[in-house]
């Protein structure tokens, strides 16, 4: 009987001692990641009675698992994109250097110059300097975002690797194990490795019998099958060749995941790069291009401060580098190509980017991206060079030979936020009067009143002798009759036209003429006019004391000019600021949403696997109870049988 009670007590000492450990272990682990607590199943002893350990077992649900996973993919996605989009914002939304905000004070001090245009231009000058210098460093910024994005994509396609390598080796660890052996620690390794993979990209996993894992992709690649693994790998977009995209590295070479993942960090760097920095840099290029265009041709319309015709203001919006950056091949054709873009009508551009698609026969398609539409399609000649137009620009193919399948990227905005930059090197190279003036002749008896309202084309005939008008012109009306009036030649005194009738009672337009002369400018007379009245059109020899022009340009502010005139600049900008802000909130509030959803997952999965520390000081308690009480049995026992033999000697 005492043998029979000092192996209880032995069995049981064993038992908790065994408890106590586990229970330790778990205490210890308790804020240890991915750690799944143990749970040890004590049993009855038939045989010599007291208590024996069943199992000792990790407490796990796959399932649980599998959902925290998934939810640790989502909200990884949106944790990056609104990462990258919270630090991007503000360079949009500056309220004092914005594009938005540059853009308006230079309107402001373009209406305090056509005030005095003697003295302002420096400051003038200086405004236009500020923009197209932010114009540059929102290019820059936007130009290393895209860098730091094919960065990152590439780090986190080496750290994925490394996590898939390790599950890899897990996997041979376990099925190199010793029958029964304990493999709770390499487990909760493997839950580690799994977790922080889900980070990175979406899968799926199944188990075998055996314990061994297998990753799978949503397209059915094995990232891990066994003791084998296969490589995430990055690949050049072939559309640009240069913006870093997701594949999976195979025998055959490297396949892209283009569609199939759909979710991870990885996935939410090419969200940020795709749907914000490319959209955003193309806008801000149109909003360059097309506020350069509009005011270097306004400019050329007027007279500089040193009397001559205007030129450029800005950086010539076609210049052959630009035009030839705009057009990209697939690094996947054959054949060979020299292709540019000419920028027609700034104003008609949109901020898509379009594909070219060559087909059979030297047939093509032009389709905008933004919203697959075609723009263009047709058959190319054999002989070059030739032109495809659509939405304000040109695609110019001076020589080439397709492939049925090539395919080329046209983006017409490309470069027009690097390439603003202003032309001339001092306010006397702003155009603000008109080159030519109007005034009636001396001896007038009428009230009439000549005004120049516009010049419209500065390569027109009148303006082709250098510091005077070809002809110069006097407006004269009939001595007999004041209501008709001829144009004359000033210098010769010959006719041009007329008579023509003058309507006293509204705003007579001069030319065109109705038979059509046009000397690229535009004159009103108003006013009661006598007979015998005349009036002068001549060169402009005070060009700093005439605002004609800059208030010209002052209206280009104001005016419908972007999006065939459906906007303003600011307007413009402020779209593309709100597009940023937009796509800013919407990932903020994702990330909220999934970031419930994966503390939910998590607390759900903790509840199965976590570690209680108040449960696991309780079992520490109960267990030292019963390994006492079990020690007090092997105490007993030992006095029993120390009894027995000093009774029976």
């Amino acid at each position: 009987m005492g043998a029979g009670i000092e192996q209880i007590g032995i069995n049981s000492l064993k038992a908790f001692e065994a408890a106590l450990t586990v229970t330790s272990q778990n205490m210890a682990n308790a804020d240890t990641p991915y750690y799944s607590r143990r749970l040890i199943d004590l049993s009855e002893t038939p045989a010599f009675g007291g208590v024996a350990i069943t199992d000792i077992r990790r407490v796990v649900s796959e399932t649980a698992n599998a959902v925290a996973r998934t939810a640790n993919t989502n909200c990884a996605t949106f944790d990056t994109l609104s990462s990258q989009l919270t630090q991007l914002e503000p360079y949009f939304d500056d309220p004092s250097n914005s594009i938005g905000a540059l853009i308006t004070a230079a309107q402001s001090t373009l209406h305090t110059l056509d005030t005095d245009t003697k003295n302002n231009r420096g400051e003038y000058m200086n405004a236009l300097t500020s923009l197209a210098t932010q114009f540059q460093a929102m290019g820059g910024h936007l130009d290393t975002e895209k860098k730091n994005v094919n960065t990152s994509i590439t780090e986190d396609v080496q750290q994925a690797n490394s996590l898939i390598n390790g599950l890899t080796t897990i996997n041979k660890e376990i099925s190199q194990a010793a029958p029964g052996a304990d493999l709770s620690t390499l487990l909760d390794q493997r839950q580690g490795l799994l977790h922080d993979l889900s980070g990175m990209v979406n899968f799926s996993t199944s188990i075998d019998k055996n314990n061994v894992l297998q990753v799978t992709l949503p397209n059915g690649t094995t990232l891990v099958n066994g003791n084998e693994s296969t490589h995430l790998a990055t690949m050049a977009d072939p559309a640009d060749g240069v913006s870093l995209t997701l594949g999976v590295q195979l025998p055959s070479g490297i396949s892209s995941l283009a569609g199939i993942a759909t979710s991870g960090k990885i996935v939410g760097l090419m969200q940020y790069r795709d749907n914000t920095l490319k959209p955003a840099e193309r806008a801000l290029g149109r909003l360059a291009l097309t506020f350069s265009n509009v005011f270097n041709q306004q400019n050329k319309l007027g007279m500089d401060g040193n009397g001559k015709l205007g030129g450029d203001i800005f950086n010539d919006i076609n210049g052959a580098n630009l035009n030839a950056g705009r057009v990209t091949g697939y690094t996947t054709n054959t054949g060979s190509s020299s292709m540019s873009v000419n920028i027609d009508d700034p104003s008609k551009l949109t901020t898509s980017d379009y594909r070219m698609l060559i087909g059979p026969n030297n047939t093509y398609t032009l389709t905008r991206i933004s919203d697959n539409s075609v723009v263009s399609n047709g058959t190319l000649g054999s002989s070059f060079p030739q032109t495809i137009s659509a939405d304000g620009f040109s695609l110019n193919i001076a020589s080439g030979t397709f492939t049925q399948g090539n395919q080329y990227t046209i983006s017409p905005s490309a470069g027009g936020i690097n390439n603003m930059g202003l032309a001339i090197s001092s306010g006397d190279g702003l155009a603000l009067a008109w080159p030519i003036t109007a005034a009636s002749t001396s001896g007038n008896k009428g009230k009439g009143e000549i005004h120049v309202d516009s010049v419209t084309d500065t390569t027109n005939s009148s303006f082709s002798q250098a510091g005077q008008l070809n002809p110069p012109i006097k407006i004269v009306f009939d001595s007999t009759n004041a209501n008709q009036y001829s144009i004359v030649n000033a210098t010769t005194g010959a006719a041009i036209e007329g008579p023509l009738t003058y309507n006293p009672n509204e705003n007579n337009s001069i030319f065109p003429t109705p038979a059509g002369y046009d000397p690229g400018y535009r004159i009103s007379l108003s006013g009661d006019i006598s007979k015998g009245d005349a009036f002068s059109i001549g060169w402009n020899t005070k060009p700093k004391e005439d605002n004609g022009n800059g208030l010209a340009m002052e209206k280009l502010y104001q005016q419908g000019i972007m999006d065939n005139g459906q906007s303003t600049f600011n307007q413009d900008y402020n779209a593309t600021s709100g597009m940023v802000s937009t796509n800013t909130n919407a990932a903020n509030t994702q990330y909220s949403i999934t970031k419930k959803e994966l503390d939910n997952a998590n607390s759900q999965r903790d509840q199965i696997s976590g570690v209680s520390y108040e449960d696991e000081v309780a079992n520490m308690a109960m267990y030292q109870q019963a390994y006492q009480a079990s020690a007090q049995i092997v105490t007993v026992a030992k006095t029993v049988m120390d009894t027995v033999i000093k009774m029976f000697g």
